[in-house]
């Protein structure tokens, strides 16, 4: 009914399951590139109470690298999916 506002749920739910098993991997590849540049400030801290603001900064580099990861193995699957839905 409202075409509008389902548009954007359809297209997560497109690639929900992609996300949630990379997401891990995405934050694994920033720290431990952040650790070989130097270290990862922020990230590997013990807790204090400012820790949020510490890593809010890394979260667009997060999101970023998990929509890479995304798009990479979405497109992966959907050719590996067609592949097997040819009539042979």
């Amino acid at each position: 009914e409202r075409p509008a506002i389902w548009a954007p749920t359809a297209a997560v739910n497109r690639v929900v399951l992609t996300l949630f098993c990379w997401h891990q991997s995405a934050l694994l590849l920033v720290t431990f590139t952040g650790l070989l540049a130097g270290g990862p400030m922020g990230l590997l801290d013990v807790p204090t109470g400012t820790w949020l603001w510490h890593r809010l900064p890394w979260l667009p580099l997060f999101a970023l690298t998990l929509t890479g990861l995304t798009a990479l193995f979405h497109r992966l699957e959907s050719i590996r999916s067609s592949l097997r839905s040819t009539p042979k």
